[in-house]
């Protein structure tokens, strides 16, 4: 078996604290035997892009509280790099800026709808309500050596 493992642990070692996560993915190693890993240490984090966000301690301190406390939840214990833990922890985050657009069509007699036979035979919209939600997407890649 291969003595380097690299596992991404979205699902794992995210979606228990991450609430509002929609779209989680996990990839590792499937022939790998997790029972002989016993201690981790931390070999830091990178940002995938440049947006300053691990420049802060305390969003360092709690992205490596999350990854602590799930190891922990599995028998692991944090040593460390000096004294050759077991697995190494890098982790990679991401935040993009995105948008999202909804349209829903208005239905009704009042001004701004019509009658049109050829839609159905009933009160078609002249117009649709848009809603534009701009919120911004994280991502947390948890590699394992």
């Amino acid at each position: 078996m291969n003595t380097l493992l690299r596992l991404v642990l979205l699902a794992v070692l995210v979606t228990p604290a991450a609430g509002c996560a929609t779209n989680t993915r996990n990839d590792f190693d499937p022939s790998a035997d997790f029972s002989k890993f016993q201690t981790y240490g931390f070999l830091g984090g990178k940002e995938i892009e440049n947006t300053g966000l691990l420049e802060n301690s305390l969003v360092r301190q709690r992205i490596e509280t999350l990854i602590s406390r799930q190891l922990g939840a599995r028998g692991l214990r944090p040593v460390t790099l000096e004294q050759g833990p077991d697995l190494q922890v890098f982790y990679w985050v991401g935040v993009k800026e995105k948008q999202q657009v909804t349209t829903t069509p208005r239905y009704g007699y009042g001004a701004g709808y019509r009658y049109d036979p050829y839609w159905s035979g009933r009160w078609a919209p002249v117009y649709d309500d848009v809603v534009v939600t701009d919120y911004r997407e994280g991502t947390l890649i948890i590699d394992l050596l």
